[in-house]
């Protein structure tokens, strides 16, 4: 019998890892843009997309036995 992650815990990790990307993008917006407004538009948009696709991301992995020992 394989084990699986909680969709909890796919959730927890998703948005720790995603924690440090805001701090970098948002940092790199706004040097490039030089306008806070548009750094937080672009980075807040980013994030909320790559959260939703590092969840399915974990999800569909959750599902792929290869590599895991019983």
């Amino acid at each position: 019998m394989t084990m699986r992650d909680q969709h909890r815990r796919s959730l927890t990790k998703a948005f720790i890892y995603r924690g440090g990307s805001v701090c970098l993008l948002g940092f790199l917006s706004w040097i490039t843009t030089k306008d806070l407004i548009q750094a937080s538009a672009i980075t807040i948009g980013y994030q909320v997309a790559s959260v939703v696709g590092y969840y399915a991301y974990e999800r569909i992995w959750d599902r792929v036995n290869w590599g895991r020992r019983k």
